[in-house]
């Protein structure tokens, strides 16, 4: 975890991601980046050329300043490097394209909720930037201080290879000697027994790992989202992880319509880490 990219829209929200970003970095040393995207849009349909090149200007030297100012303002780790980028684009677009090209191992960003960077982080949006990126990207509620984490919940269904994703939780995990509690929520399985079922995704979920601090558990229901934040609060999560291939249900995580209990949770972080889309059954 040595270089972090924090999109910023100079919101006190926005800011919220950037020292819970500050935080980590600070504790491993590394690259902490700043990005801002604007847009500017024409007077007049079809006038995309009245854009001068000072209006252009402007803007990003406002966004420069804006970024610098934010940086002076955080309290400095050792061995971090603080830096900013200031980019003409769509977020959705330029912050995964950003995010793989400079090789970025997280993404930090706020919301709140309906509100804010609704735009930006809600919705596809989000769902974008978490497939698209090829990294972890960790939202920040608005309302969240930032403590030591020491409670991980890492929600997953089982499918697909977790390798990646796991070994990011687990180094996540380690900077605070955090406790690790998979939890999978089976609308139904062919298991016989639930102790060849844990058996398996244990084998499955934690082999080659060898950190120690985690444990797995195993729940059966139709409402895998109400399950989810049970389990979390059941846990006293301080940091939720989603894994998962499937966009559709980063829609469902990160749309307003979906996300009533987990991501409008005002004192959870949610961590989309990425796998890889096959199916393993148990033999």
């Amino acid at each position: 975890m040595k270089k972090i990219l924090c999109p910023v829209d100079f919101s006190d929200v926005s800011y919220r991601g950037v020292n819970f970003a500050n935080e980590l970095i600070k504790l491993t040393g590394g690259s902490l980046i700043l990005i801002n995207l604007y847009h500017i849009t024409p007077i007049e349909p079809g006038t995309a050329s009245y854009l001068s090149s000072d209006i252009v200007t402007e803007a990003e030297e406002e966004a420069r300043r804006g970024l610098q100012d934010i940086i002076n303002g955080l309290a400095k780790g050792d061995n971090v490097i603080y830096d900013y980028v200031v980019k003409y684009g769509i977020p959705e677009d330029e912050i995964p394209h950003f995010a793989r090209r400079e090789n970025v191992d997280m993404i930090v960003m706020g919301t709140e909720g309906a509100e804010g960077l609704k735009k930006i982080f809600m919705g596809s949006v989000t769902a974008t930037v978490a497939e698209e990126s090829g990294c972890p990207v960790l939202v920040v509620p608005a309302n969240v201080e930032y403590h030591p984490i020491k409670q991980i919940v890492y929600a997953t269904d089982l499918k697909g290879n977790e390798t990646d994703g796991i070994s990011f939780v687990v180094e996540l995990a380690q900077l605070f000697d955090a406790q690790i509690s998979f939890f999978s929520i089976q609308k139904k399985h062919n298991y016989n027994e639930e102790d060849e079922f844990i058996k398996y995704a244990l084998d499955k979920l934690l082999f080659n790992q060898s950190y120690k601090n985690m444990s797995f558990d195993l729940n059966e229901g139709d409402d895998v989202e109400a399950g989810i934040n049970a389990y979390a609060k059941k846990k006293n999560a301080d940091v939720l992880v989603l894994a998962t291939h499937e966009r559709s249900f980063l829609k469902k995580i990160f749309s307003r319509s979906q996300t009533k209990e987990i991501i409008y949770n005002p004192e959870l972080p949610i961590l989309a880490v990425h796998k890889v889309e096959e199916h393993v059954s148990a033999k």
